[in-house]
């Protein structure tokens, strides 16, 4: 499982609390793998990160799982899923991608898998995968509309498109006083490649460290109104839109037409990223209705459709 946000440890938490034993195994070691990858090439770096999961596999008791459950599983290898099948051929192998295969080519490896997820509903459609949205798993304190002390915020990796609305809500927030929080994580290799092309990248907006969970969260709280900004290509529903919604939030999103085929989500009060400048600091200051089917974004109901 790749590390996202601290959310592979709610998982891992969660799925205790449904009764399963489980070993938890993700790639990283003391160098996450883009980090090789931008020193030592591609090639070496994802042979030295193949090699550390097989050391890994090695040493845990493959005979003894009844499942095996891989989120997006970055340098996974058709090697590592045949090891992992010749220690127990019985074994379920479950596969849930949280990229669009335009952004993630997982292709080579789905054979060696009884079932496969995606969030993206195009993908699933195209490939006869199963399309499942992603989670919400955290709640909002009952009294957290009186915290709301951002108008706007926006979360996120750096890209260049995301980057750039930054920039715009920085200069409509100020026009129509509104508050705005951005927090873009920049790999310092992303920043220095950047450079070298004659982009410079404020590090106001973005920061070479990741926020952790528990700031996440109390962002999250004490924000009014998302921004989510998603490549073109993606269509499936990010994290923070889930999230949004689980959370009682308004959302302005890139990918507003994709939320037309979702009918849980028709009660969400949710904006394109083109709207109206003006009409900003209505959405900020209005509160919305309490969305009817947050049960159906749990974690816990997540993890029961992956393994049911």
């Amino acid at each position: 499982m790749s590390r996202f946000y601290g959310y592979e440890k709610s998982i891992a938490g969660t799925l205790r609390e449904m009764g399963y034993d489980i070993c938890y195994l993700d790639y990283f070691g003391p160098v996450k793998y883009s980090h090789a990858n931008a020193i030592l090439g591609n090639t070496i770096s994802k042979t030295l990160f193949e090699r550390r999961i097989i050391r890994k596999l090695k040493k845990l008791p493959l005979e003894k799982f009844d499942y095996l459950l891989v989120i997006r599983g970055t340098t996974l290898t058709e090697a590592h899923l045949d090891y992992i099948a010749s220690r127990n051929p019985d074994m379920t192998k479950i596969l849930y991608q949280w990229d669009a295969i335009s952004q993630y080519d997982y292709l080579p490896i789905v054979s060696k898998f009884d079932r496969v997820f995606t969030f993206e509903k195009n993908d699933a459609k195209r490939y006869g995968f199963i399309h499942l949205p992603l989670f919400c798993d955290i709640k909002s304190p009952p009294d957290s509309g009186r915290n709301e002390n951002i108008d706007l915020l926006l979360i996120g990796t750096y890209q260049e498109g995301r980057y750039r609305e930054a920039l715009r809500l920085y200069k409509l927030s100020e026009k129509y006083n509104l508050i705005f929080k951005c927090r873009i994580y920049i790999p310092f290799t992303t920043f220095l490649r950047q450079l070298t092309r004659g982009h410079f990248v404020s590090l106001n907006i973005c920061k070479f460290t990741s926020i952790g969970r528990k700031a996440l969260t109390e962002l999250y709280v004490r924000s009014r109104v998302f921004v989510d900004v998603i490549p073109p290509s993606q269509k499936g529903l990010s994290m923070r839109s889930i999230e949004c919604y689980g959370m009682n939030k308004k959302l302005i999103t890139s990918n507003y037409e994709a939320f037309k085929d979702y009918e849980l989500l028709d009660d969400m009060e949710v904006y394109p990223l083109d709207i109206e400048d003006e009409k900003l600091k209505e959405i900020c200051r209005s509160t919305p209705s309490e969305y009817r089917h947050k049960s159906s974004f749990s974690l816990a109901y997540f993890l029961k459709r992956l393994l049911d």
